[in-house]
């Protein structure tokens, strides 16, 4: 053991060498785990505990970290080890007194902080030196600060609408790089500067809270509506005032008509429908949306995840509009009992990577890459967001409680799920525990350069129990691929049994895991599909496709969504990617109400009966299992049926019949070589309701329903 000051060692250029280096060039091997001081050339003092492996031990003051700059690749473990930091305090933390800036930048060797004249001037008006942290402990990152740079603002920062600031960046190799904050939560017009603003200066409309009481107990009750909030009132169809159509507050406009045939249409429509929940595709800062742009786009560019686009905004210039116009939007739906989930992006960035705010402020960590060092693009956007590395989760993490801590969000839908891995949507399950928020993605296997078994995909549906997936399976069954047809569309080949264990969430440990759709913005409409598979069909079979695929999203188990407007033939003219088509592709034609009344009402019916069902909106797969009897199923029948009884001796008949000829059952009906059971011991006039398609009658006790058609009926309970 020595207390003797280890001697100077400065390198070829006169610097201060590495620690690490330093020691081990000494003969002799001393021991390290004694307290070494170093001195640089010009004096200062540098005190580290260094054990005997030439490490640097935790919980110490470092004054100048510029030696440990690229000893580890940013892509390893030991950077995370090093530089990780787990403060809950990056981005700006303000007060009317100061306001204190935080980015983590490891890797710099200066920070500038640069204050603009105002969110709409890109003059430079002043400009601070930010310090980096000197605490090193590689066992509590809350408190691992070298990494870190900060700088306090003295005075009111957050007045008016807000002080605009972005981070000059220099690194060792000489290279400069200037960037928005990752962290900003508001941003300028066009989305280039983050913004400071004082969150009780009206960026809130009166009487908003974050705790809303009308979430669902179970993922098995939400009824979910897909919503666009630019494709939702863009149309002058949907007779909202001019200047919100295709905006937040636009989204939330009571009291809009039709202006053609006077029905309602919007935030009302919406409330009649029956939903719970609404889910919003990007909402966030994107490159193509920030800019308020003529151009279309659905959004799924990020460029700051933890900030509402300006593009939605009823005046993009003020950084406070978009927050406000959101939080409105958002109580008017809680106000109405439906929840709003919201469409999260964190498996790519937008536009280029290299450009982007992470790339910027930390070179070569937050994206995932190849052996042979190319960006991975299993996302098919140019680039994966590198979510295994502690810093890109640590982000993830921040962002999604920051949106439903700050705005009341009540789920979250993950875009390329598969592409994060299950240690991140674990610590998500976590961060969530016990609030009822929803977590659902779509979960297929794209090829991003992670291990299979870490990928957030429905074939590892068993590690993150929490989280739901889109059942692309149960869609395919019901309206087919593109080289096939399926149960409502024409000639199917799948099997009905098959079919059935869709339906019942057989494919989940979880029923709640289960998403059942047959309509998102992706692919083609419903109506657009059964066109493309039935070009000669007459409008009355189509309506009975599209009325027969809607309810059997509805009459299964799990979560169900529609995409708005697939109830009245939403159609995009066999667009089956619509990402860039403009609006006279996207926005919702709202004359469409007048003229499919009745598969919207047909829709209204199955909603209702799903919520009113409690085998249908159960979790517990005992339950099911007890109370549900699959009566028919044979193959190649294009029949099923089911009886779901309830403890009261209550029981409902359901039948759905995807052949071109009409099945009938119940007493008084004749035998039928398509059906095991065809009820006739069941005297259906003796029904309490029936909900069906239009192509159904009854008479003497029996029930037939017609060619592509279905029918619920009760009994009793």
């Amino acid at each position: 053991m020595t207390d003797t000051p280890i001697v100077q060692y400065p390198d070829a250029n006169g610097n201060r060498a590495y620690v690490k280096t330093h020691w081990q060039a000494i003969d002799g091997k001393p021991d390290l785990s004694a307290l070494g001081e170093m001195k640089s050339p010009d004096g200062t003092e540098w005190k580290v505990s260094i054990d005997n492996n030439g490490n640097v031990q935790s919980g110490q003051s470092m004054e100048d970290v510029s030696g440990f700059i690229g000893k580890y690749s940013p892509l390893s473990t030991d950077f995370d080890n090093f530089w990780g930091y787990s403060g809950d305090d990056l981005g700006y933390s303000y007060t009317p007194n100061e306001t204190t800036i935080k980015l983590w930048a490891p890797t710099a060797q200066s920070v500038d902080l640069l204050i603009y004249d105002s969110p709409n001037s890109d003059n430079v008006n002043r400009t601070y030196e930010m310090k980096r942290g000197t605490i090193f402990n590689q066992n509590d990152h809350d408190s691992n600060t070298i990494g870190v740079w900060t700088v306090t603002l003295d005075g009111d920062y957050g007045k008016n609408i807000g002080t605009a600031y972005r981070y000059s960046i220099t690194f060792p190799d000489g290279h400069k790089t200037e960037t928005q904050d990752p962290y900003t939560t508001a941003i300028s017009y066009g989305g280039d500067k983050s913004v400071i603003i004082d969150p009780d200066n009206g960026i809130a409309p009166d009487g908003f809270t974050t705790n809303y009481v009308g979430r669902v107990d179970s993922p098995t009750k939400a009824i979910i509506g897909e919503m666009s909030i630019r494709d939702f009132t863009k149309s002058v169809t949907s007779g909202v005032d001019q200047n919100k159509r295709g905006k937040f507050l636009g989204a939330c406009q009571a009291g809009t008509k039709n202006p053609n045939f006077g029905k309602s249409t919007g935030f009302d429509y919406v409330k009649s429908l029956g939903l719970n929940y609404i889910q919003v595709m990007p909402m966030f800062s994107t490159y193509s949306g920030d800019a308020n742009s003529s151009d279309y786009s659905w959004g799924y560019d990020p460029k700051n995840y933890n900030a509402p686009t300006t593009g939605f905004a009823s005046n993009p210039k003020d950084p406070r509009s978009a927050i406000y116009d959101l939080k409105t939007m958002i109580k008017a739906y809680h106000d109405a009992g439906i929840g709003v989930t919201m469409d999260v992006v964190y498996n790519h960035v937008g536009g280029d990577a290299m450009q982007s705010s992470f790339e910027k402020t930390v070179p070569g960590y937050y994206f995932r890459k190849n052996a042979d060092g190319s960006l991975s693009n299993g996302s098919y956007c140019g680039n994966d967001f590198r979510s295994e590395a502690e810093m890109s989760r640590k982000f993830i993490l921040d962002s999604v409680k920051h949106w439903q801590s700050t705005y009341g969000i009540d789920g979250f839908r993950f875009d390329l799920l598969d592409v994060i891995d299950t240690t991140t949507a674990k610590k998500i399950e976590e961060s969530f525990d016990g609030k009822n928020i929803l977590l659902y993605g779509e979960g297929w296997n794209m090829p991003t350069n992670l291990p299979e078994n870490l990928k957030s995909m429905s074939d590892n549906s068993v590690q993150i129990t929490s989280f739901g997936f889109f059942n692309g399976t149960y869609r395919d069954q019901i309206i087919g691929t593109n080289s096939r047809p399926g149960f409502v569309s024409g000639n199917s080949s799948y099997n009905e049994s098959d079919i059935v264990d869709s339906l019942l969430a057989s494919d989940f440990s979880q029923i709640s895991q289960n998403l059942q759709y047959v309509e998102v913005h992706d692919d083609r409409t419903l109506s657009d599909n059964n066109w493309y598979h039935n070009p000669n069909d007459d409008e009355a079979t189509h309506g009975n496709r599209m009325a027969l695929a809607n309810a059997m999203v509805m009459l299964s188990q799990g979560m169900s969504l529609i995409q708005i407007g697939q109830e009245f033939w939403r159609n995009k003219n066999m667009n089956s990617n619509s990402y860039n088509a403009g609006d006279g592709i996207n926005a919702l034609n709202w004359d469409y109400l007048q003229y499919h009344a009745d598969t919207v009402q047909m829709m209204r019916d199955v909603i209702a009966f799903k919520k009113g069902e409690k085998i249908l909106q159960s979790n517990d797969r005992g339950l099911a299992n007890r109370f549900v009897k699959i009566d028919n199923e044979v193959s190649g029948s294009k029949i099923i049926s089911m009886t779901i009884r309830n403890s009261n001796d209550g029981k409902k008949i359901i039948l759905l019949n995807g052949s071109t000829s009409p099945v009938s059952i119940g007493s008084g009906s004749a035998s039928d070589s398509r059906l095991k059971n065809n009820y006739s011991d069941t005297n259906f006039d003796y029904k309490n309701y029936m909900i069906s398609s239009s192509n159904v009658s009854q008479n003497n006790g029996a029930v037939t329903i017609g060619s592509i058609g279905y029918v619920v009926i009760g009994f009793g309970g």
